[in-house]
């Protein structure tokens, strides 16, 4: 996807976009912490993602603390849930 800075590869890695080695690094340690807490948490049962309510309510406690959220630029009137990382995997070949 052109909106996309993490492309994980399946048996080989993780691909991680930034305009400096930094924030890609930065990138690649976040998906290999949410990977850790997806395989922990499908180990206690099924994981139920955030509906788009939810999403949009912990992105705007972001954009609170000040932090940048790009899925937030146009007010969130284009938000969808459904770029969520967990509907873009293909769940088959999930642990």
């Amino acid at each position: 996807m052109k909106d996309s800075n993490c492309i994980l590869l399946q048996n080989h890695g993780t691909v991680t976009f930034d305009k400096d080695l930094d924030g890609a690094y930065y990138k690649l340690e976040i998906v290999d912490a949410y990977s850790r807490i997806l395989i922990l948490a499908k180990q206690i049962g099924n994981i139920r993602p955030l509906d788009a309510a939810e999403m949009k309510e912990l992105l705007d406690l972001k954009c609170a603390s000040g932090l940048e959220e790009p899925r937030l630029k146009d007010g969130g009137k284009n938000f969808t849930c459904n770029t969520d990382f967990i509907s873009r995997g293909d769940r088959q070949h999930w642990p």
